[in-house]
């Protein structure tokens, strides 16, 4: 249970890390291996192969390096992901926060809806009080006819429970 899997967790990198050194020292000593072996069969010395084995021996110490300083360049790739990870979480979380306050001309979207539902209670009390006002009165105006609208419409402000289309806040009742 728990102790094969803190032995898997440590023991895989580790097999890892043994098999790329394995790997970079038969990389690097395969030429020289080729090339001694060819000696010792024929008198004849390649001169690539004397080549190559001059160039890949001296690079040991830097692939070592690279074998050895890989399981921390890993760690640290890991915490950089994970960092980032966090970090747009973060930011999602924000944003998602902050959805409600983003700016909009200079104001939060709460304080438009706020400054516009207190437009409409103006507007309504203005309404109220020029229908209190009214009360009572009637008015009728017909409009010569247009091009546009040949017949003719009546304008009234009374409560007639007739058809109605609204323009503004004035009722439109088409003649009958």
């Amino acid at each position: 249970g728990e102790a094969s899997y803190r032995k898997s967790k440590f023991l895989i990198p580790l097999q890892k890390q043994s098999s790329l050194y394995v790997f970079s020292f038969y990389f690097v000593w395969i030429f020289p291996t080729i090339l001694r072996i060819h000696e010792l069969v024929s008198d004849v010395v390649y001169y690539e192969f004397v080549l190559l084995s001059a160039i890949f021996v001296p690079t040991q110490g830097f692939l070592n390096m690279i074998v050895y300083l890989s399981p921390r360049y890993q760690k640290i790739r890991e915490k950089k992901r994970l960092m980032r990870l966090r970090s747009k979480q973060q930011i999602g979380e924000q944003s998602y926060k902050n959805a409600s306050k983003q700016q909009i001309g200079g104001q939060s979207d709460q304080n438009v809806h706020d400054s516009f539902l207190d437009k409409i209670k103006r507007w309504k009390s203005v309404i109220a009080k020029e229908n209190s006002s009214r009360e009572g009165c009637s008015t009728t105006a017909t409009p010569p006819p247009t091009e546009e609208n040949d017949s003719p419409l009546r304008v009234t402000e009374q409560n007639d429970e007739a058809p109605t289309k609204r323009r503004g806040s004035t009722r439109v009742h088409a003649l009958q």
